[in-house]
């Protein structure tokens, strides 16, 4: 995922279709609209944060619909644990013809 800076930015990364199996709201502020993102892709779950994108997934889990995302990975470490933090960038339903 590095080096990243001035002339080489984050790798952004396409992913999808996935199936929205969860939203959980995160932070202080229920207005934030921040949530956390359980989403299905070849039977595996994962967990994307969606910063401000809460009510507009919600939705779209509520209709049904299947989406892909752009993520921005980043790699994290809390508690002396270092993981893997998906970001959702943005985000489109998947429309079947």
């Amino acid at each position: 995922f590095e080096p990243y800076g001035i002339g080489n930015s984050r790798s952004k990364w396409l992913v999808g279709p996935v199936q929205i199996k969860h939203i959980k709201p995160i932070g202080k502020d229920p207005q934030a609209n921040h949530a956390k993102i359980l989403v299905i892709e070849n039977e595996k779950e994962f967990w994307l944060t969606a910063f401000g994108m809460a009510q507009e997934l919600d939705l779209l889990f509520q209709s049904g619909l299947d989406i892909h995302v752009v993520l921005d990975i980043k790699r994290n470490v809390w508690n002396q644990r270092e993981y893997l933090d998906f970001s959702i960038v943005d985000f489109a339903p998947v429309v079947y013809v």
